[in-house]
């Protein structure tokens, strides 16, 4: 199989993989040489259950946001592999799966957390969600106890600027709430940090 390039885009991606299939391969007739090679965009279109002119302004570039079902109706359609409908989802919706990649930890960085015992540790996402802490963060910082089932994740910036015994107990809070600022701005993409700050 054909590797990918990570230079595609979601256009190039979807005519490329049309090009490589023939009608047999997906259980359509077939009525002899065709001009080009590969499926036509009205088969691609059909197999999929989606219209012809949106399929077409998928390929052509335009500004359309296709759902998550729809990407996998074409990738089912298209006949991708796994690692091919993955890199279909983030050609088409990268914010989002940038978002969920962030919200993963590794089983190296779980296991070091929690061997830093006794001294509290944590580890934040991009956004500053706590994605993951040891008990002795949930004595000293006051967390929730850790479960992995948590939603949502208590996100480090926001704790620190609405809990009002924070405040209470920090006679700088004032500055110290605009380095942590600061440093948020520095770690978390323009693009992201509303949302991120959403309670």
């Amino acid at each position: 199989m054909k590797e990918f390039s990570s230079s595609l885009s979601l256009g190039e991606f979807l005519r490329a993989r049309r090009e490589r299939l023939t009608p047999e391969e997906v259980g359509l007739p077939s009525y002899g040489r065709r001009r080009t090679p590969g499926l036509r965009r009205e088969e691609v279109a059909q197999l999929a259950h989606i219209g012809i002119s949106w399929y077409t302004s998928l390929e052509q570039g335009r500004e359309v946001n296709p759902s998550e079902e729809v990407l996998n109706s074409l990738a089912g359609a298209l006949r991708l592999s796994v690692d091919e409908c993955r890199h279909l989802h983030m050609l088409a919706m990268p914010s989002k799966l940038e978002v969920e990649e962030d919200q993963e930890v590794s089983t190296g960085l779980e296991q070091t957390v929690r061997a830093l015992e006794p001294n509290p540790a944590f580890i934040l996402a991009r956004g500053w969600d706590i994605l993951m802490w040891n008990r002795a963060a949930e004595l000293v910082f006051r967390l929730p106890t850790f479960s992995k089932d948590l939603q949502p994740r208590p996100n480090w910036l926001r704790r620190f600027l609405t809990d009002s015994s924070l405040q209470k107990n920090n006679l700088d809070w004032e500055a110290k709430a605009k380095v942590m600022i600061a440093r948020f701005r520095a770690d978390y993409p323009l693009s992201h940090r509303m949302k991120s700050l959403r309670g």
